[in-house]
């Protein structure tokens, strides 16, 4: 499927949609206001991606593979349960926004 921004905010989702890694052409995804508790290790293959957020969920950890989203901009992670951010992350040298607030 063919779309740059999907918003799948508030709709009762417990789980990161797998259908989602198939979309390698989404620039934006929020994903805000559901109960998502984990992330897969594929979301790294999702490059395209600029805009990522996941506010007000239960997501604990970040995959390390997150690091190879090389087009990310702005992560929203902020509300969730986080124990911290995998150095990985350093590694998105165009993110130039990054909410953690309110985790933990």
């Amino acid at each position: 499927l063919k779309t740059g921004y999907l918003d799948l905010s508030g709709q009762d989702l417990t789980a990161f949609p797998p259908e989602l890694l198939k979309m390698t052409s989404l620039t934006h995804l929020s994903l805000d206001h559901n109960g998502i508790d984990k992330l897969p290790e594929a979301i790294g293959a999702m490059c395209d991606l600029k805009t990522f957020s996941i506010q007000d969920n239960a997501v604990s950890l970040l995959p390390a593979s997150m690091g190879r989203l090389t087009a990310l901009e702005n992560l929203n992670v902020a509300e969730n349960s986080l124990i911290g951010i995998p150095p990985q992350l350093g590694d998105c040298q165009k993110l130039t926004a990054l909410n953690v607030e309110r985790n933990l």
